[in-house]
């Protein structure tokens, strides 16, 4: 340990960290050498006139010359590429620095995959903040005898007598009890992965700062964890281009050429904003003198060599991208072969949302290969432990979903030879139709469409990724349904679009005639009620090309709803009588609930055109409406309970019941709020703000209207659900003489 000095500073650690020698310095800021060489030693105090002089000659703050910093023991250079995390290391700082608030600051873990960054990110730590530490140690911990061994380092650079101690132990205790006793000092755990293994050498943060880097996610109460993001795609593309020399390391990207940006933002997008595999990229492209959109060629032709290949003098992370996955990997398959199986299969799947049922209903799809292990929940869940102690995987518990880096994907897949790839890719296809057969049909019918959502598009995607053209299909039609259903227009008629040229490009007229029909529900939201019409003929053509008239009973029902928004209640109540017979006929419950619907709701509204008949329609339209709501209840449908529920409060609306009317669509709003059933919602607050309207509850009404109007929105023109926008429309024109309104949208 160095002397103690009556002035001491950081001059000399920073004449040492610039390779300055003491002379030059002084020839070029004019000190007299005796001078500095007093300040130096500590021997005189540095005036704030020559302590801003040393500053910028040192490229450093004046604040820095003054803190005395007894030890630095960073192994690492400072990265000259380090690029963004500013507001992590902003958040690591203010959060390491809550000693004020309280007396024992919480150890701080920078946690993530591989790769991520979490190693750059404590250098740069470091490095930044290190005056306002008197000592910083830097302990590589993936190991017990690295750990040691950085221990031993310690004591000796602290001058401990126990330094020389043969028991190792006794060594770790005293460089703890010396941390126990001092004050601003700074130990970074790097690697720490093995928390039990660290944590015997972790001393009480009362003095200091501790920090870990670490791919585990569990951390208990050991440390607070701050999990490190991939770059986006401005500044992945900010590194590689600093990291290719294509740019200045201090250059901004405006400065960069355009070709430049595009051909980086792409190479970002490929490796998904790995830092480690943009700084592999880098090196290459450096190293080679190759251009961006070269390198995303090769890349595209050869990923596997370049994903081995680290290139550069790299000492803080030699390891490639490939080679630091598969360690971890090896070590998965070492802890749990079932962990390793998931993690396969997972490889296969869409990396942006894996719902875990496929993994729990899909995992028996291999159980052959752990025949004599039960694979519960239970058991599920312990393997993706082991996964996500790695941080090999990412888990969203509210979303019941996994998330995996599509490199971690690639890297799997090229241990692969073409056989196992074949095998393992069925294996997945198998795993998602299991889960898709058990599951969708029950999200759909029980009211979570978002969940449906997220099974389908795994369908998709790995329909998609075998080019399997027939089972695509159908899963882009499933899924544009439950699109609609949440007001995604948009996204539904592409799904459609995509779903009808996949069909008429492979002969499949039935499929074909299926999505027609949906296209036309779609048209109709839309208020394109011909276009609508045109796609409902095009689906009974079809259907009849194919010899199969079970599913016309769904073009009926869509004639009768597509009638029903235009107001053309004869032309509703006859298909819906012809879907009535038609659902009688098949036996099929979920057809006999929707005509009853339908036919409920076309005798609801007949009561306004036929006054001489108000009694006989009303009986048949609650009739028809209880016997529907029955049979919905008696299976739990919940897709449709709430468009009888809606259904039900018209019928009341209308017999001039409007509490019970309010009650009934209260109820039917409370699923669609829990659902998300956007469009459905729409009609609700309609028929809502009426009521409202109907008490003279102007405040009521308008906040109904505009939620109506909102929802009615979806997104966006002609992405609308024009019928319900219309009327939420005529129902604030109405509302604002009574009470002031804006709409919220133009």
């Amino acid at each position: 340990m160095p002397l103690k000095s009556k002035y001491p500073n950081a001059l000399p650690e920073w004449i040492k960290r610039r390779h300055y020698k003491v002379k030059a310095l002084a020839d070029t800021t004019d000190i007299p050498l005796r001078t500095l060489w007093d300040y130096i030693a500590g021997r005189a105090p540095i005036p704030e006139d020559r302590l801003a002089l040393l500053a910028e000659h040192l490229g450093c703050r004046p604040e820095q010359l003054q803190t005395p910093l007894l030890v630095w023991h960073i192994p690492h250079q400072r990265n000259p590429f380090f690029t963004g995390r500013e507001a992590l290391l902003q958040q690591l700082h203010d959060t390491l620095n809550l000693e004020h608030a309280a007396a024992l600051t919480h150890p701080q873990a920078i946690s993530g995959l591989g790769g991520i960054g979490k190693t750059q990110i404590a250098i740069e730590y470091a490095y930044r903040y290190h005056h306002e530490y008197e000592a910083v140690f830097w302990i590589k911990a993936d190991t017990r005898e690295s750990l040691l061994a950085d221990f031993m380092t310690m004591a000796h650079l602290l001058d401990l007598p126990e330094q020389h101690a043969e028991d190792q132990m006794i060594v770790v205790a005293a460089v703890i009890q010396w941390l126990k006793t001092h004050t601003k000092w700074l130990l970074i755990f790097d690697n720490a992965d093995d928390l039990a293994m660290v944590q015997p050498f972790m001393p009480p943060a009362i003095g200091g700062h501790i920090l870990f880097t670490t791919r585990a996610q569990a951390l208990g109460r050991l440390a607070q964890r701050i999990e490190v993001e991939c770059m986006t795609p401005e500044v992945g593309a900010l590194f590689l281009l600093r990291r290719a020399s294509l740019i200045a390391p201090t250059a901004s990207l405006e400065q960069a050429s355009l070709v430049h940006r595009e051909g980086a933002v792409a190479i970002v997008q490929e490796v998904g904003g790995l830092p480690l595999a943009l700084d592999q990229a880098g090196a290459y492209i450096e190293e080679s003198s190759y251009h961006l959109e070269g390198y995303l060629n090769l890349y595209h032709k050869q990923r596997t060599a370049l994903l081995k290949r680290r290139g550069g003098l790299v000492a803080d992370h030699p390891a490639p991208v490939a080679t630091t996955w598969l360690l971890s990997f090896e070590r998965v398959e070492q802890t749990d072969p079932l962990a390793a199986d998931l993690l396969r299969l997972c490889a296969f799947l869409d990396p942006d949302a894996i719902p875990e049922e496929i993994l729990t209903e899909g995992v028996q799809e291999f159980s052959h290969l752990q025949a004599s292990v039960p694979f519960d929940q239970l058991r599920v869940n312990e393997a993706l432990e082991v996964l996500l102690r790695f941080s090999l995987i990412r888990r969203n518990a509210e979303m019941g979903t996994l998330t995996i880096h599509r490199l971690v994907q690639a890297v799997i897949q090229d241990t692969m030879d073409k056989e196992t790839q074949r095998i393992w890719a069925e294996r997945a296809v198998r795993a998602v139709n299991r889960a898709i057969s058990h599951i969708v049909n029950s999200y759909s019918t029980s009211g979570h469409p978002h969940r449906a959502v997220q099974l389908l598009g795994t369908s998709v995607h790995i329909h998609r990724q075998r080019g399997d053209k027939g089972n695509l299909a159908i899963a882009l039609r499933t899924l544009a349904v439950q699109q609609q259903v949440l007001g995604w227009l948009s996204d539904s008629e592409q799904s459609l679009q995509e779903s009808i040229t996949l069909c008429h490009n492979t002969h499949n007229s039935f499929n074909e005639a299926k999505a027609y029909q949906s296209f036309a529900l779609l048209r109709a939201y839309q208020g394109s009620f011909e276009e609508a019409s045109q796609y409902l003929d095009t689906a009974l053509s079809l259907f009849k090309e194919t010899d199969t008239t079970a599913p016309e009973v769904t073009v009926w029902a869509y004639r009768a709803l597509c009638a029903l928004l235009t107001n053309d209640i004869p032309s509703a109540l006859t298909s819906a009588q012809r879907a009535q017979e038609l659902a009688d006929l098949r036996h099929e419950e979920r057809d006999i609930i929707r005509s009853e619907w339908l036919l409920g709701w076309v005798f609801v509204r007949l009561v306004s055109l036929e006054n001489e008949r108000i009694i006989e329609l009303l009986q048949k339209a609650e009739r028809h409406l209880r016997d529907a709501l029955d049979q919905c209840r008696r299976i739990n449908m919940v897709d449709y309970e709430a468009d009888l529920l809606l259904a039900w409060a018209r019928l009341h609306h209308a017999k001039g019941d409007d509490s019970q009317a309010k009650v009934s669509a209260t109820e039917a709003l409370a699923i669609t709020n829990r659902s998300d059933f956007r469009v459905l919602r729409a009609d609700i607050h309609n028929l809502l703000a009426e009521l409202a309207i109907g008490n003279n509850n102007w405040r009521e009404a308008k906040g109904h209207a505009q939620a109506a109007y909102d929802d009615a929105v979806c997104d966006g023109p002609p992405y609308c659900y024009m019928p319900a926008l219309e009327k939420a429309k005529c129902l604030l024109d109405e509302i604002k003489y009574y009470y002031p309104v804006e709409l919220s949208h133009s």
